[in-house]
């Protein structure tokens, strides 16, 4: 299936206000799953904190950002313009692993990321990659500018229900992007 824009990237930056299932990027939803990128210092290693989780069923509950080659180290960055996330590049992806457990459909689900293309000259966008299928935002979808903001795409068709372990993978289109947040939002039952 494919999926319409949304987006986004994890990592450190201004939390808003929230719905009823704990989701602050926009999107409505029963569930949320967040994770905040962290780190020392701008070139440091980015490290993964589960904000929120109301899912069902809490475990797996976990977030990284992973490379191509062997030895990669995820990199915190964009301290001095932005609030600073995990940078996301050709040479790297996300996986989100929740569980579905106690679901039995999605009305919405969104994924969002809260950052901003690391590009001095041009937008970015994300695509999505579950056991349910595959979507994309527009490689335009995510501006260069900061503050960072929120991105948000529906990836309903891609989740699945009723998984012990469902995983959702974001690579980055276009450009390379910095994630200070990242969120599942789920309308579900």
């Amino acid at each position: 299936g494919g999926g319409s824009a949304g987006g986004g990237s994890a990592g450190g930056g201004s939390a808003g206000g929230g719905s009823a299932g704990g989701c602050i990027s926009g999107a409505t939803g029963t569930y949320a799953f967040r994770v905040h990128w962290s780190g020392s210092s701008n070139g440091s290693t980015a490290y993964p904190y589960v904000e929120v989780n109301t899912l069902p069923v809490k475990s797996p509950g976990k977030a990284g950002v992973y490379g191509y080659s062997i030895g990669y180290t995820p990199v915190y960055t964009d301290i001095y313009l932005g609030a600073g996330g995990v940078q996301l590049d050709g040479s790297s992806f996300m996986d989100l692993e929740v569980s579905t457990t106690s679901i039995s459909s999605f009305k919405h689900a969104s994924l969002a990321i809260l950052g901003r293309s690391f590009n001095t000259t041009a937008s970015g966008g994300f695509s999505w990659q579950t056991f349910g299928g595959t979507g994309s935002t527009p490689s335009n979808f995510v501006s260069n500018v900061a503050p960072y903001k929120w991105y948000v795409a529906d990836v309903t068709t891609e989740m699945l229900a009723n998984k012990a372990s469902m995983l959702v993978r974001l690579k980055s289109v276009n450009t390379s992007l910095v994630i200070n947040r990242v969120e599942l939002c789920l309308d579900a039952q």
